[in-house]
């Protein structure tokens, strides 16, 4: 026992210059009362590169899906319909490492939305923390808490991320 917990800590002292990818579900959270649900399920992926042992420098994107109540009316119908709309985030990301199991991360980058004919796009900012739990000497399962700061002409798509997933580095 105490020889695997010197292994893991060793590689993760020594990772300066290793990428890792990494990668898994979410669940958001939106302040946008227009926004349909209040809450939805997407993916996220990533790839970082450790510049030092506790900065890296990365990009992902985000994918978030939800549906949306339409609702139109002519002089004799009452029409009411879900649509979908789609949220995609490209960010350049930076994690800080506080320890071998904790990290700090931030990203900047470009979303965009489509919705019925409208597609709209805007820069945005997320910022977290990230847990991590060793798997094996190269692969991790961590959990990550994150606030979402984007809004778009009209409407407010700030809000929580809860994610879980799996970091590979190679």
């Amino acid at each position: 026992m105490l020889v695997s917990g010197m292994t893991i800590n060793v590689n993760a002292a020594n990772n300066t210059g290793s990428w890792e990818g990494y990668g898994g579900l979410s669940y958001y959270t939106f302040n946008e009362d227009n926004a349909g649900d209040d809450f939805s399920k997407g993916f996220f992926a990533g790839i970082r590169k450790w510049s030092s042992d506790n900065l890296a420098f990365g990009a992902e994107l985000n994918y978030i899906s939800y549906d949306v109540e339409v609702v139109e009316e002519d002089l004799f119908y009452y029409y009411s319909y879900n649509e979908l709309v789609s949220l995609r985030g490209f960010l350049g990301v930076v994690t800080y490492k506080l320890s071998d199991n904790l990290s700090l991360n931030g990203a900047l980058g470009y979303y965009s939305y489509d919705f019925l004919f409208n597609s709209e796009s805007d820069l945005g900012i997320k910022f977290g923390v990230e847990t991590a739990m060793p798997l094996s000497s190269n692969m991790d399962f961590i959990g990550r808490i994150s606030y979402r700061d984007i809004e778009f002409v009209g409407s407010d798509f700030a809000g929580l991320e809860l994610s879980t997933g799996f970091t590979v580095e190679f």
